[in-house]
């Protein structure tokens, strides 16, 4: 039984956090207090375990919905929605890409300790308890309708899922058989797991390729000649072959694209985004007219952004802004808390504890995140840093200061942002604040050899996982979606 595998204090709240990484720097000015919320009391009021609907929109960008401040109308259903939700508007990922970022979130640990690598060798140890499994000892039908690639449930998803249906085909084949489901199903106490790469680039000619023409609601005056192809490389395959060429110094961004071209490419990108905003509304007016809108736990969220070349890449490979920040938007039972804007950073890790606090189930102790229901509740909780990066080399991110210390292939020195004054992370401090910048790298390596200790305990006496086996059609589809050459 996993109820054995769980010692973790009970109460309506349990908040099982791990010691804060050593050697913290003192940032310059705390993270301020969330804004003013519900009460707690109201919080715990409408949790009855009420249905769980968690919708993950993958490569999705917090900077490029209308809720978030992009001047482009993307996102008008999820603007709607927000209205209903609390708002999260410094929420980062623990990088690594769609395969660890996801196991992190339905994990609560980092990649270094749940040790899910970006490149699928190894899988989940089934020890680890997950979202699922501790949602399904409290009675909840979990089912799981996501959009295969990194999500194959060979990686360890299917643990505590009734239902892990990875067999793809984005939002047009995904939510007809979330609507089957849901139509049967929706007087049950459950758990929706719902992933799509609508928005990710694709395998087709074009990078960024939404259907119904809604890859043209952008980029209707688009005049250059761009087609998605150059020299037999297409989509996904051209955008990691010029990153190649990037990396080893053979093109320059400007010799990538003309101004156009980017923006033709910015805007096939969004017009993937306003095609998924689109099928949302058709999502929530379902569960709407099945009486589980009001008083469903629905979240919107993403595992990373994308790369317009703000920093001289495409695509997600990196730690800066564009693709570490994401969207956190929560929906509570019965709309409590909505309209909340929530100031202060967090991550990823929290994720996974807010939703059992709003079940009524206490987290189980490995657990590196916190939840978040009482700073919904106008808590405040201690601030902490955010690494960003499973190996030695990543990103620390802070309420005001990002630390970036890239890998050393990528040939970069290490930067220093002051993310009030350039929250795009442009303008390097590293050479006026280099004492700041080695307490941060030492907080970074802390909090590494920390969580390395902590996957050395756990995998002691353990015997070694099996790598994942895949099919020659699950390679390909990682092909066309970039992951593989």
């Amino acid at each position: 039984m996993l109820s054995t595998r769980i010692a973790c204090a009970s109460g309506i709240t349990v908040l099982c956090c791990v010691a804060a990484l050593a050697a913290a720097a003192d940032e310059p000015a705390g993270p301020p207090a969330a804004s003013e919320g519900a009460t707690q009391s109201e919080v715990v009021e409408r949790r009855r375990k009420p249905p769980i609907v968690l919708i993950s929109l993958d490569t999705l960008r917090a900077d490029h919905l209308g809720c978030y401040g992009y001047s482009r109308d993307t996102s008008p259903n999820i603007d709607v929605f927000v209205k209903d939700a609390v708002l999260f508007e410094q929420y980062v990922n623990t990088g690594g890409g769609t395969l660890p970022v996801h196991m992190s979130m339905l994990t609560s640990l980092h990649p270094t300790v749940h040790d899910v690598d970006f490149k699928g060798t190894r899988p989940l140890d089934p020890a680890r308890i997950t979202l699922a499994e501790q949602l399904a000892e409290a009675g909840y039908t979990n089912v799981a309708f996501v959009d295969g690639g990194r999500m194959f449930g060979g990686h360890g998803f299917t643990q505590g899922f009734d239902i892990y249906d990875d067999r793809g085909g984005r939002f047009r084949r995904i939510l007809p058989k979330v609507y089957e489901w849901l139509d049967a199903n929706h007087s049950e106490q459950f758990f929706l797991f719902v992933h799509t790469y609508d928005i990710h680039s694709q395998y087709n000619k074009l990078p960024y390729d939404s259907p119904r023409g809604f890859n043209q609601t952008f980029a209707r005056d688009y005049s250059g000649s761009f087609d998605g192809c150059r020299d037999g490389l297409c989509a996904s395959t051209l955008l990691m072959h010029l990153n190649e060429e990037l990396a080893a110094g053979r093109l320059k961004p400007t010799e990538v694209f003309s101004p156009e071209d980017l923006e033709y490419l910015v805007a096939l990108y969004d017009g993937g985004i306003r095609y998924v905003d689109d099928e949302l509304s058709r999502f929530f007016g379902r569960l709407k007219e099945l009486g589980l809108y009001e008083e469903a736990l629905i979240i919107v969220t993403s595992d990373h952004g994308e790369a317009f070349f703000e920093h001289g890449r495409l695509l997600h490979k990196e730690a800066y802004e564009e693709i570490a920040r994401i969207p956190l938007i929560v929906k509570l039972p019965g709309a409590t808390g909505a309209g909340l804007r929530i100031k202060s950073l967090y991550s990823v890790l929290d994720l996974m504890p807010t939703i059992l606090d709003v079940a009524g189930v206490a987290p189980n102790e490995d657990v590196q995140g916190r939840s978040l229901v009482p700073v919904i509740g106008g808590a405040s909780l201690e601030a902490r840093d955010v690494r960003i990066g499973a190996g030695q080399k990543g990103k620390l991110r802070m309420q005001q200061w990002s630390y970036v210390s890239e890998s050393t292939r990528t040939g970069r020195p290490p930067r220093l942002f002051y993310l009030p004054e350039d929250p795009g992370e442009q303008r390097d401090l590293i050479d006026s604040y280099a004492l700041l910048a080695e307490r941060f790298e030492a907080e970074y390596q802390a909090g590494y050899r920390a969580d390395r200790e902590r996957l050395a305990r756990f995998s002691k006496g353990r015997t070694r996982i099996a790598p994942v086996e895949m099919s020659p059609e699950k390679l390909e589809e990682l092909r066309g979606l970039g992951y593989l050459e």
